[in-house]
């Protein structure tokens, strides 16, 4: 297949599983389209490598409703924190960290009581925003809910399909805390953290 065919039915599925508020089985979006079942699952995974966030319930795929896309930029040292980032984070019940690898800064979101983990930032080594959910988030193979945030150091986040590089330094948010993130984010990578 032509990379530019690929790419016209990524485009496709995206506008698609935009389009619909009850979402769509990949069955019938496959049958729509001409495409191989196969190549409609990968296609989604694609996607979600990208950032879009997926969502499935009752075998029904669609877009996650009232998601955008992030603003087109990169800062300095591949971070990108800023407000943006912890929009919904900061709320009763979730637990907020900044993590650091090598190349990119992620704010993670942990909520014990809906098992819910939410990954954001830039991956500086995939070269793309990462916006990614789990209700089973691991690092190296066992549950983020299980080991405590100062033994994630030296492991690999693994939510959604994201996994990231080595964590070099984890530090919690506190709940009032998100606004003072968000400004030493944009003081570190040389910005003034407004998200747009």
């Amino acid at each position: 297949m032509a990379r530019n065919d690929r790419i016209a039915r990524l485009l496709q599925i995206l506008v698609e599983l935009s389009n619909t508020r009850r979402g769509l089985p990949l069955k019938m979006l496959a049958e729509r389209g001409g495409w191989r079942l196969r190549s409609v699952y990968r296609d989604i995974e694609a996607i979600e490598k990208a950032g879009i966030p997926i969502e499935r319930e009752d075998g029904r795929y669609r877009v996650m409703s009232g998601w955008t896309p992030p603003p087109a930029r990169r800062r300095r040292g591949g971070g990108t924190m800023d407000r943006t980032e912890l929009i919904g984070l900061d709320g009763p019940g979730w637990a907020v960290f900044e993590v650091t690898t090598a190349s990119s800064s992620y704010c993670l979101g942990l909520h014990p009581g809906k098992r819910l983990a939410v990954l954001r930032g830039f991956s500086g080594g995939l070269g793309h925003h990462i916006d990614a959910r789990d209700r089973d988030p691991h690092i190296d193979g066992r549950s983020l809910f299980e080991v405590p945030p100062e033994a994630w150091v030296g492991g690999r986040l693994e939510v959604g399909t994201t996994v990231t590089s080595p964590v070099r330094a984890v530090a919690r948010v506190a709940r009032d805390g998100t606004e003072r993130l968000a400004r030493a984010l944009s003081r570190r990578w040389g910005d003034d953290g407004g998200g747009g």
